[in-house]
């Protein structure tokens, strides 16, 4: 099976340069080369989909019940106890293994969906784009100057990771067009979510 390249300490490097002056956090650097490594996995075969879906599941399904005996834990330590910190440190670190289980369930959901020639690279837009807003903090937008090409530091951030890790180069306009449909996408979703609880109470705001 074919593994994503490594990245060595220049292209991350020219990576992180295009996104400023957004900047990673400290787990960025592993969530994109796991973007990567999948994005090459998962243009393999369905029952690989399938493996990879569950047990990404199956971690989360853990994560979950081991938070809720960990927030018991917290709720009955005492603290008169030499580190009564501890449990709620152990929680968090558990909420965010859940949280990536979770995430990394929820990717492979479009590809599993259709099986169309180009859901691999459906899956791998809306993983760099959630990269973008989780890892580095950006929004999901782009700068449109007058008669010129779109620009702005997703379109640089895109451009880059395509062009030193995939070895292709990417349009501008190709970036402005993803953007805009990921963008309209997430703003359904969200409604979804509004629309499925309690219609009787307004919106918080």
């Amino acid at each position: 099976m074919r593994r994503a390249p490594a990245f060595p300490d220049e292209v991350w490097q020219a990576i992180v340069d295009a996104a400023a002056p957004r900047t990673p956090d400290d787990q960025a650097h592993a969530a994109l080369n796991d973007c990567i490594h999948n994005y090459f996995m998962l243009r393999v075969d369905p029952k690989e989909l399938r493996r990879g879906r569950d047990r990404w599941s199956k971690v989360a399904e853990l994560a979950r019940a081991l938070g809720r005996e960990l927030y018991e834990i917290k709720r009955r330590t005492p603290w008169t106890e030499d580190d009564p910190e501890r449990p709620l440190r152990d929680l968090r670190a558990v909420k965010a293994v859940q949280f990536h289980a979770e995430t990394q369930t929820e990717n492979y959901a479009p590809l599993l969906r259709g099986r169309r020639s180009d859901a691999a690279r459906e899956w791998l837009w809306q993983s760099l784009l959630r990269i973008w807003t989780d890892y580095f903090g950006g929004k999901l937008s782009v700068t449109k100057p007058r008669r010129r090409a779109p620009t702005g530091p997703l379109v640089r951030f895109v451009a880059t990771v395509f062009e030193h890790v995939l070895d292709e180069k990417i349009s501008p306009y190709t970036v402005q067009d993803v953007v805009r449909r990921e963008s309209e996408r997430r703003e359904r979703a969200g409604k979804g979510v509004l629309e499925g609880k309690n219609k009787s109470k307004p919106p918080i705001k």
